[in-house]
């Protein structure tokens, strides 16, 4: 139960999302914010996330993504459409690590929390033992976003864990399990 999870201290504005495939396993959900004088992004956040991770996110947040989808159809009449903005090389840039995410919207507001679960973490509650808190969930980094910018980022995801399962079909049972 991470309802009690602390909020990020760090926080960043988007007005822009895209998810990156990296190599091996990773991937790369990138934040970016628009200058309002200059029309162009000039810094970014990226978040690395494993492919498992983000598997698990979709499995979480499909609802969530039905739900934004209804009411931003309820709200302007039509159904949201991706902005296919394109991060341009030599931005100036942070990275933080993240293996879990939470997302929420109030109209058009929404925001993205990222954490960190550290498997140490993982292992102790596999042997029935209750595990270090520092360790279960350590507050990343949260980004806030307009609810098409979320709306977007849960169409990226849904189609990046699609062609995960096209590679990978055995993962189709664990995004089942998830699912539950």
């Amino acid at each position: 139960d991470f309802s009690k999870a602390p909020v990020p201290e760090k926080t960043y504005s988007a007005s822009h999302a895209k998810l990156f495939e990296g190599t091996g396993h990773d991937c790369f959900l990138v934040f970016g914010q628009l200058d309002p004088i200059e029309n162009i992004v000039k810094h970014n956040l990226q978040i690395r996330f494993d492919d498992i991770s983000l598997l698990n996110a979709w499995a979480n947040s499909q609802d969530f993504f039905r739900r934004l989808s209804n009411w931003y159809l309820e709200t302007y009449g039509e159904k949201p459409i991706d902005e296919k903005y394109e991060f341009s090389p030599g931005q100036t840039s942070a990275q933080f690590s993240a293996n879990l995410i939470f997302l929420g919207h109030q109209e058009m507001s929404s925001v993205a929390a990222f954490y960190y679960f550290d498997p140490r973490a993982a292992r102790e509650i596999a042997i029935g033992r209750m595990p270090n808190l520092d360790l279960v969930g350590t507050p990343v980094v949260q980004v806030k976003f307009t609810s098409l910018v979320a709306w977007s980022l849960l169409s990226q995801m849904e189609t990046y864990v699609n062609k995960l399962l096209a590679k990978y079909p055995s993962l189709s049972n664990r995004l089942a399990v998830t699912q539950m």
